[in-house]
């Protein structure tokens, strides 16, 4: 591990660790759930286009 690792470690993860409930880190939670609902049906309907081309062409 080089000293920048463990410096990131040492300065991140041990802040999260320490202060788990922060209001900062509440709310990048609930930002990355509903960044993840919202990406995620975007996705699949994505692949669904995708997919419908494809069988079109094979057509």
């Amino acid at each position: 591990m080089t000293k920048i690792e463990r410096r990131y470690i040492n300065g991140i993860f041990k802040q999260e660790i320490i202060h788990p409930d922060k209001p900062r880190d509440r709310t990048l939670l609930i930002f990355t759930l509903i960044f993840t609902l919202l990406i995620l049906p975007i996705i699949n309907i994505f692949a669904m286009i995708i997919s419908s081309l494809k069988n079109h062409h094979q057509n």
